[in-house]
């Protein structure tokens, strides 16, 4: 999130926590041996919390969770990871990440802002490890249309089928009158001071919703 909206970032919460997706497949119990020592050789050590343990790693200052696209018959470590089948359509759309202090250097890649609105919109409904939904999805998803909306719609051009249908979803919902989805979302812009009221939320909601699909035709 703080990538896809770098000029707004200040309306996110500021975060080390990284979700880290890898594809299923023949190679993945290779890729994620090599991922958990590659944590490891950076000193971070497997978290022990409930819901997280065995594919969840935590440093001094970071916390890092791996997923996986589905693999049959899973071995070692990667039965511990998290499936989210059908996810590697969305991890196509990758963008190159460096520091400023080298900023020739790649260091790391995220999904670019239409992947990261469709991975957004597959998670509307999650539940914690208590069983409680997650809300914060909703909202993330009316910052990335209402930020980068420009930028979702460059990158739906060239994106796969799965990634344009998510994200064609959740603009449709986003823009209809009386949509539960998009009332939670100005739900939560209150709740963290980014709107005056739910329904100023809504109405802003409802018009990023809409510029976004006008966009993209």
């Amino acid at each position: 999130m703080q990538i896809a909206i770098s000029g707004e970032a200040s309306l996110v919460s500021p975060t080390l926590d990284v979700d880290f997706a890898l594809p299923g497949g023949t190679e993945a119990e290779w890729n994620v041996r090599r991922i958990i020592g590659a944590l490891e050789a950076a000193r971070l050590s497997p978290s022990e919390a409930a819901g997280e343990a065995g594919f969840t790693w935590v440093g001094e200052k970071s916390k890092i969770q791996l997923i996986s696209g589905f693999t049959p018959f899973k071995r070692g470590a990667l039965r511990r990871i998290p499936v989210q089948p059908g996810i590697e359509p969305f991890l196509e759309g990758r963008v190159p990440v460096a520091f400023l202090d080298e900023p020739d250097v790649t260091r790391f890649y995220c999904v670019d802002p239409a992947s990261l609105l469709g991975l957004k919109q597959r998670a509307f409904g999650r539940v914690d490890v208590r069983g409680i939904s997650i809300e914060r999805d909703f909202a993330d998803a009316h910052l990335l249309m209402r930020y980068a909306g420009l930028d979702i719609a460059a990158a739906m051009t060239a994106s796969p089928f799965a990634v344009r249908s998510s994200c064609r979803a959740v603009i449709d919902e986003f823009s209809s009158h009386g949509n539960d989805h998009a009332r939670r979302a100005a739900v939560q812009l209150a709740q963290s001071g980014l709107a005056t009221n739910v329904e100023e939320a809504l109405v802003d909601v409802r018009r990023a919703a809409v510029r976004l699909g006008q966009s993209i035709g």
